[in-house]
């Protein structure tokens, strides 16, 4: 056995018209408690959140901790990532490049391999930034009539963790 993530490879791919980039408000939480040991901590917030989305949405997180700044911290790791949760997304390519531009065929990209988008501007959005570069959470391969390889790259996210 290895570890994950030890035998993955990073490819970059050029993202174009099928790039699809979705939020829902069903993620984002920007009001954040800890509870622990029949205690609350005091509420976490993220404003700028609160304004961007037009909405405030609290959770009260079940902790099995009895230790204050440790749910304090778990707290605030839960807030930062959650307020500006990561943008869903697919990309669809038939071209892979490694590190050095050479060009793969698209069917050899591999859940937990690592993909980054190298033509998007730094400037367009924040969100953006978010999944520039990510790990592969699933890959979808269909042959095209011209005996291309076409496939959908999901990104995979990681919950925050103290």
């Amino acid at each position: 056995l290895c570890q994950r993530g030890s035998r993955a490879r990073a490819w970059f791919v050029d993202a174009g018209g099928d790039f699809a980039v979705t939020r829902t408000l069903e993620n984002i939480w920007n009001s954040v408690y800890g509870g622990y040991a029949d205690m609350a901590t005091a509420e976490a917030a993220d404003i700028f959140s609160q304004a961007r989305y037009g909405v405030k949405r609290e959770i009260v997180l079940s902790l099995t901790s009895d230790d204050a700044t440790l749910a304090e911290a778990m707290r605030d790791d839960y807030l930062e990532f959650y307020s500006d949760p990561p943008a869903r997304g697919q990309i669809e390519t038939d071209r892979l490049y490694d590190a050095f531009g050479i060009q793969y065929p698209a069917w050899v990209a591999r859940a937990g391999d690592s993909v980054t988008l190298r033509n998007l501007s730094p400037t367009l959005s924040i969100s953006i930034d978010k999944i520039r570069t990510f790990r592969i959470g699933h890959v979808t391969c269909a042959l095209q009539r011209n005996h291309r390889t076409r496939i959908a790259l999901t990104p995979e996210f990681d919950p925050p963790s103290v």
